[in-house]
């Protein structure tokens, strides 16, 4: 038989003893983890310093000297073998950028001018130094590296930091003067090291810069992100009173550290003591010379609006209202059109009161004047369902929040279609519809429904594929025939395709806070490449835009202070 008894006194006593001790001698390991990270760093603020000292004393010294190749990235890495290419000995650097080649010394410690640092510091007996520093870790993911200028004269220092207090906007790497505030830079002249290189030492997902900017002392968001090759264009809402009145926000930024170049308002109806709700839902576009912003303006006769400034200053060239939708909801562009996406309604009346009848329209227009070249309403779903118990039984004919894309002779267009009230649940379902129509004639030439969910984001790549996010997964399809060809479930958001990769933003809530999830996912397999959480505020945070090119990823949304005020943020990231 087995007997069951109790913990003594002392067993617990000893039991508790233990339990402290382990949890304090695991405390003491993290710290000293910590510690270690922060002192590594300062040794490497140090030993950066040190060395910009040096080599600006020896500039002074001797005019005439060369510090340098200027194709050369030196690292503080030892050589392996006979060759001083470090990527030889280590293949998995990064591959440096065009015109670049690493160099590695057998010894680089040396201070002959064999040393990682290719300057003889022992031909000057006042500044000369035992040993060149070196990285205290010194292995594939912490060395140090230095640039020279074409002329010799000019030099930089860098180091990739540990700790993740010393890096970041406001952290040590952030207030060094540098151009990229994930690593520490020292030297003369600290945009020497090409954006690529200092890109492969930043982790991918990792933020390079962000932004919160306050439009006023209400509501403001993001609505739309464009990029050319040196800026970036957001449109946003700003709530400018109590009373429901609205504009819109247009500015440019400096991709490479998100510095305003200028800012400006638009009001198109600025009725300030009644309800005016001017939005930017359709976001901004850009090509060449002009940005084009579409949304909605209006009081009562909500209509369509869509703007085209000037790319310098931001003026304004022209403007036409699109009196045939309400929203305009999504844009799209080829060299001489532009493509607007939106909805209008009729009001129909029935014995059990008045109900809406939704549907998509589309206006094709010319870029140059904006004179509209054909407009097309596209109804697919059986109207409104109505019965005889009461206005609440009412459903609404909910087709409604199309997107649009384009790509070479064709248009596709995703959205909800389907029954809808937000009194009575039951009263029908809303789905997702598919279409490709001819770029010339706006004709559909195929299309497709899915009873999972309402579609809410599409975008194409160079392959042939059409990539569709649901409210509930992301879909992958064959563009000709609009086939599905693959799927991610428990996903849903804004996605952005650009190369091998699709971006995703959407929000997540943990612990009863909304925080930012911003995803890359591999655009063959549909396998998560990295998940993100970003938490802006302690209050609710919603991404609403973004955008992706060769530099990074550029992410728009809102920074919630409190129940009646939010700020705009902006972040830019590593792909």
């Amino acid at each position: 038989m087995k007997i069951l008894r109790g913990f003594t006194y002392l067993e617990v006593v000893i039991f508790l003893i233990l339990v402290t001790t382990l949890l304090g001698l695991s405390t003491q390991l993290l710290r000293k983890d910590k510690l270690s990270k922060e002192s590594r760093d300062l040794l490497r603020v140090n030993n950066l310093s040190k060395l910009e000292n040096i080599l600006k004393s020896f500039l002074l010294e001797d005019p005439r000297i060369s510090l340098g190749r200027s194709n050369y990235i030196y690292l503080s890495l030892p050589s392996k073998s006979a060759t001083t290419n470090c990527q030889v000995d280590y293949p998995d650097l990064p591959d440096p950028p065009q015109g670049y080649q690493y160099y590695c010394s057998p010894d680089p410690s040396n201070i002959n001018g064999e040393g990682w640092i290719p300057v003889n510091f022992s031909q000057n007996p006042i500044l000369r130094i035992n040993n060149l520093p070196t990285d205290p870790i010194n292995d594939i993911n912490y060395f140090y590296a230095f640039f020279v200028s074409t002329s010799g004269k000019e030099f930089e220092l860098i180091a990739n930091l540990e700790s993740e207090k010393n890096k970041g906007i406001d952290s040590i790497s952030g207030k060094d003067n540098g151009t990229a505030h994930w690593l520490l830079e020292f030297g003369n002249n600290k945009n020497l090291a090409p954006m690529d290189f200092e890109l492969a030492l930043l982790p991918s997902g990792e933020i390079m810069w962000a932004f919160s900017e306050n439009w006023g002392n209400l509501w403001d968001d993001i609505e739309g992100l464009a990029l050319d090759n040196d800026y970036i264009y957001l449109v946003g809402d700003n709530k400018v009173n109590e009373n429901d009145n609205w504009r819109w926000v247009i500015q440019k930024r400096k991709k490479l550290n998100g510095e305003i170049i200028w800012s400006t308002t638009s009001d198109p109806n600025p009725y300030y003591n009644t309800y005016d709700f001017d939005s930017v839902f359709g976001g901004v576009i850009e090509d060449r010379d002009y940005i084009y912003i579409g949304g909605r303006q209006g009081r009562s006769g909500v209509t369509g609006r869509l703007e085209k400034r000037d790319k310098i200053n931001g003026s304004l060239v022209s403007a036409v209202n699109i009196s045939s939708m309400e929203t305009v909801w999504s844009m799209a562009q080829d060299s001489n059109y532009i493509y607007l996406a939106g909805w209008n309604r009729r009001t129909v009346y029935t014995s059990a009161g008045g109900t809406s009848d939704y549907y998509w329209v589309i206006t094709k227009l010319n870029k140059s004047d904006l004179t509209a070249v054909q407009t097309i309403q596209i109804n697919p779903h059986t109207p409104y369902a109505a019965c005889s118990s009461g206005y609440t039984c009412l459903c609404f004919d909910y087709d409604i929040y199309p997107q649009i894309v384009v790509k070479d002779s064709y248009l596709y267009i995703g959205g909800y279609v389907g029954n809808f009230n937000w009194n009575n649940p039951s009263c029908g379902s809303i789905y997702g519809r598919l279409e490709k129509r001819d770029i010339n004639n706006l004709n559909n030439l195929i299309s497709y429904a899915t009873s999972n969910k309402p579609f809410v984001s599409l975008d194409l790549d160079n392959s042939g594929n059409i990539y569709v996010m649901t409210s509930e997964r992301l879909e992958k399809r064959n563009s000709s025939n609009l086939s599905l060809l693959g799927s991610l479930n428990n996903i849903s958001g804004k996605i952005r395709v650009f190369d091998k990769y699709i971006y995703t933003i959407t929000s997540i809530v943990e612990g009863g806070d909304r925080k930012w999830r911003i995803l890359k996912i591999q655009k063959d397999n549909l396998n998560i490449i990295w998940d993100k959480i970003e938490n802006p505020s302690d209050q609710e945070d919603y991404p609403s835009a973004i955008t992706v090119d060769s530099s990074g990823i550029y992410i728009g949304g809102i920074h919630r202070i409190s129940y009646y005020d939010s700020q705009i943020r902006i972040e830019k990231r590593n792909k």
